[in-house]
C-alpha cells in the first residue's frame, strides 16, 4: 500500500518482493543499525530468506514503511 507520494518519492509498506527482502536483510544484518531500531527479536538473518521471518514477526498494528524512488521522473 502506498502511504505518500511526491514527485520524486514514494513511501509504501514493505512487501515480500525480492527487492524489499534484500533491503530488510541488509538492514537487520547490521548490528550498528539494528541497535537503533529497538527490540529486534531473534538472531540477525543469515540470508535474505530470513527477511520473510522478520516481516512475519512484526506486530500487525506496527507500521513500517520503505522509501522508494518514484518512477514518474
Amino acid at each position: 500500500m502506498t502511504v505518500l507520494t511526491t514527485e520524486r518519492l514514494v513511501v509504501r509498506d514493505w512487501t515480500a518482493e525480492p527487492g524489499d527482502l534484500a533491503r530488510i536483510y541488509d538492514i537487520y544484518s547490521r548490528a550498528e543499525v539494528v541497535r537503533w531500531l529497538g527490540a529486534a527479536p531473534g538472531l540477525p538473518p543469515t540470508d535474505p530468506s530470513g527477511a520473510t521471518e522478520r516481516i512475519a514477526a512484526w506486530p500487525p498494528n506496527a507500521r513500517s514503511w520503505t522509501p522508494a524512488v518514484s518512477a514518474e521522473r
